[in-house]
């Protein structure tokens, strides 16, 4: 064993003794149901890595997605899963909320169309109707991109669709719709047999961010558990990556719901095949640049007032 090896081995059963010497159990909620795009948290469960790091780990899907910035800001939950557009609005409104790590370092909403239609370009998109879900970031995403192709927003008429952005498209409701995901409406539509144009945020003007992150509170980062919980989530992620098929079976052996029906089953494989590449490789790290550079575009959008200093937001906790 080389000296490296010792010593990472050395910083594991340190860090572990720390936690097993207070084994309180570590809560994460989820920002929705268990979907292929949770994965690391599940096979880090399944696989024994929060074990090997001293963790109990009790993984919880809310009922409602803001439940889990909700609850981490009341100190009512370790860790949750965010989004790092949103994050700026939370902590803006004085939520107690920090970056610690990331699971989803690329956008994953994207504007789509039938790719048999006459919607070649988002220049195409002047005069049509784009069926929308949430307001807020989204709309500001669709407006850069829209703006970025020359394309006058108020030329388009939003159409709020809810969650049924797929549904409006089949229907013909919509000609486009925005906020879909790359990873689920976009083989949901494969699967009806409506393959989709994509136009991809980071291709039109918005600058690059993490799609999934997980938060804790501000007050909290002194916590050895959360160093731990990351460190496990990035051999996880390296499992995945290497166990690929192993690691879908564990997925839908934990959470069987995600195999029934059928057309689930096609669905979630789709959708795994297509997040498996997207998970980062390290969980940790911060890209405090890109994190700036977000924060000055939301301030630009009017999104934000303050582009505040990166370490009152998001922190790398090895640092």
């Amino acid at each position: 064993m080389n000296l490296r090896k010792i010593f990472c081995t050395l910083n594991l059963c340190l860090l572990s003794c720390a936690i097993f010497a207070n084994n309180k159990p570590l809560t994460i909620i989820l920002d929705w149901f268990v979907n292929p795009q949770h994965a690391p948290i599940v096979i880090a469960q399944e696989k024994g890595f929060f074990k090997r790091y001293g963790l109990t780990v009790n993984i919880i899907q809310p009922a409602d997605p803001a439940d889990a910035v909700k609850l981490v800001a009341a100190d009512q939950a370790d860790i949750g899963i965010d989004y790092q557009p949103e994050l700026y609005l939370q902590v803006a409104n004085g939520l107690p909320l920090v970056r610690i790590g990331t699971l989803i370092d690329s956008p994953l909403r994207v504007v789509a169309t039938f790719q048999s239609g006459d919607i070649k370009t988002m220049a195409d998109l002047k005069n049509k109707k784009i069926g929308v879900s949430i307001s807020g970031v989204g709309d500001a995403i669709l407006d850069t991109m829209l703006r970025y192709n020359h394309v006058d927003p108020t030329s388009v008429e939003l159409i709020n669709v809810n969650y049924n952005l797929v549904q409006a498209l089949l229907s013909k409701q919509v000609a486009a719709i925005s906020g879909a995901q790359r990873n689920f409406e976009i083989p949901e539509l494969a699967l009806a047999h409506h393959p989709a144009r994509v136009f991809y945020p980071e291709q039109n003007g918005v600058p690059n961010y993490d799609e999934l992150i997980f938060v804790a509170n501000k007050n909290n980062l002194h916590d050895p558990r959360l160093l731990a919980f990351m460190q496990a989530i990035d051999e996880a992620t390296q499992y995945i990556k290497q166990h690929p098929k192993e690691s879908w079976q564990l997925l839908i052996k934990a959470y069987p719901t995600l195999a029934k029906p059928v057309s689930m089953k096609a669905l979630n494989q789709a959708a795994w095949n297509i997040t498996l590449p997207l998970f980062t490789n390290n969980s940790i790290a911060l890209n405090a640049a890109r994190y700036t550079s977000f924060a000055k575009w939301m301030q630009q959008q009017k999104l934000i007032t303050t582009v505040l200093p990166i370490a009152d937001y998001a922190v790398d906790l090895r640092r």
